[in-house]
């Protein structure tokens, strides 16, 4: 049957972001180099990902839940990666507020937040996936952790 692990967790951003993840996704899964997966199976993860139908005050949400055989989770890994990586808008709001201030261009920039949770059956792979300020970041999560979420 093969080893699957549960993917669950939502990005939170500025409804006019949404586009580009449309965009990373459906790149990824047609894209070969960015991708060992075959397009089959990557149209078949990709059903996880939950889009908002309208906007619900100012921010976004989008959700990604499914079971993914382990061997493909690199898959979608590489597509949190391009989010985190790619997807940003340019605040003019906070821009205008702050420019007398000395700030670089990252901190002009409005990027998705995201927090992600992997785990297997078995409780042998557990890992936290962040997305904050245009990085990635993974982390293996602690039993202590796992156990108060159950």
């Amino acid at each position: 049957m093969g080893n699957f692990v549960s993917v669950r967790g939502w990005l939170e951003l500025n409804e006019e972001m949404i586009p580009q993840v449309r965009e990373i996704i459906d790149d990824v899964a047609n894209t070969t180099t960015l991708s060992k997966t075959p397009i089959e199976i990557a149209e078949l993860y990709n059903r996880g990902w939950v889009f908002p139908s309208d906007k619900v005050n100012w921010t976004s949400y989008i959700f990604y839940g499914a079971d993914v055989r382990l061997y493909h989770l690199e898959y979608l890994k590489t597509q949190f990666k391009l989010i985190a990586e790619r997807v940003k808008r340019r605040d003019n709001n906070f821009v205008e507020l702050f420019k007398d201030h000395m700030l670089n261009e990252k901190d002009l920039l409005d990027y998705p937040a995201g927090l992600f949770y992997i785990d297997d059956e078995d409780r042998k792979i557990s890992l936290r996936w962040e997305i904050s300020k245009g990085e990635f970041f993974e982390f293996i999560r602690q039993s202590s952790e796992i156990d108060s979420k159950s």
